[in-house]
C-alpha cells in the first residue's frame, strides 16, 4: 500500500515519528490490520512495528482488539490525534515552566565551574547571526574591541543584518573600538551606513592594511568575561564565543597593545 507522503508530512508534524505516522496511515487506509501484515506491508521491521503499536495505543490514537485469537489494531476516531496534539502542547507548557524553575540552579552551578571557559559553537549564517546579537546584548555599560574585515563578513549576512546590530549598539551603552582592514569596499561600507543609520555615538576606527590583516573574519572582545571569532568563509561560515575572564584580558591587553602603536 502506498502512503500519501505529503499527509505523513503534515501528521509527523503533530508529535508522531515517521514511521509511527506511516503506521498510523497504514491502519487509517486499510482499516485495521494484523502486526504481521502491517510490518510486510509498509517494509518496517515486525519488532519496530509491535514497539510502536504500543506506544499509539498508550498514547489513545489507537485500539487493540483480539480478532481471530489474534491481534488486531484500529485506530481511533480521528478526533483522537487532535487530543494528544493538545496533550503535546500542555505538556511542553508544563516542562517550559519546570525549565524555568531549575534555571537558576542550572545556571549557578554552570558559572560556578573553576577556571574552565565556556565554549560555544556556531555554524552557518543565521547562528553567526547571533554571535553579533550577542555582542550587543550584554547586561549594562560596556566597550566592544576587534579587528575585523566588515566587508566580507557583510558579502556573507543577510541584508540589513549589520545595520541592525550597529543601530541596537547605539541605542545602548556601549563604546566601540576597532581596528579594520583598509579596502576601497571597507570605506563605501561605512560611508553607506552613516547614510542609513543616524549614529549619535562614536566608533572608533584605525586601519591597517589588507596584507597585514588578510582574513575573511572577526575577531570581538565585549562585555566582562567574552571573546568572540566569526569565521565569514563562504563555504563553511562558523563562529565561537568564548567566556572566560583570564582569556578576555589577555587578548584585550593584546589589543590595546596594537590600538595605542597604530596611527589615528
Amino acid at each position: 500500500m502506498n502512503i500519501d507522503i505529503q499527509l505523513q508530512k503534515k501528521v509527523e508534524q503533530l508529535g508522531l515519528s515517521d514511521k509511527a505516522a506511516k503506521i498510523y496511515l497504514y491502519l487509517l487506509e486499510a482499516g485495521g490490520d494484523y502486526p504481521s501484515t502491517i510490518a510486510k506491508e509498509i517494509h518496517i521491521s515486525r519488532s519496530t512495528v509491535y514497539r510502536i503499536l504500543t506506544e499509539l495505543s498508550v498514547q489513545g490514537l489507537i485500539v487493540e482488539i483480539e480478532k481471530e485469537k489474534k491481534q488486531f489494531y484500529q485506530i481511533e476516531p480521528p478526533e483522537s490525534l487532535l487530543r494528544f496534539t493538545e496533550m503535546k502542547e500542555e505538556l511542553a507548557k508544563g516542562q517550559v515552566k519546570q525549565a524555568k524553575q531549575v534555571f537558576p540552579d542550572i545556571e549557578e552551578l554552570y558559572n560556578s565551574l573553576p577556571h574552565k571557559p565556556k565554549i560555544r559553537y556556531f555554524e552557518g549564517l543565521k547562528n553567526i547571526e547571533k554571535i553579533l546579537d550577542d555582542q550587543v546584548s550584554q547586561a549594562g555599560e560596556y566597550e566592544i574591541m576587534g579587528w575585523g574585515n566588515i566587508t566580507a563578513l557583510q558579502m556573507q549576512l543577510r541584508d540589513g543584518v549589520l545595520e541592525r546590530y550597529f543601530k541596537k549598539a547605539d541605542e545602548r551603552p556601549i563604546k566601540t573600538r576597532v581596528i579594520l582592514a583598509e579596502t576601497e569596499e571597507e570605506s563605501v561600507f561605512w560611508q553607506d551606513l552613516y547614510k542609513k543609520i543616524n549614529i549619535t555615538y562614536r566608533i572608533e576606527k584605525k586601519m591597517i592594511s589588507k596584507d597585514q590583516f588578510p582574513y575573511d573574519c572577526e575577531l570581538g572582545i565585549y562585555g566582562e568575561n567574552k571573546v568572540s571569532i566569526i569565521n565569514a568563509h563562504p563555504e563553511n561560515p562558523n563562529g565561537i564565543i568564548i567566556e572566560d575572564k583570564i582569556l578576555y584580558g589577555m587578548i584585550k591587553m593584546v589589543f590595546d597593545f596594537f590600538w595605542d602603536n597604530l596611527p589615528e
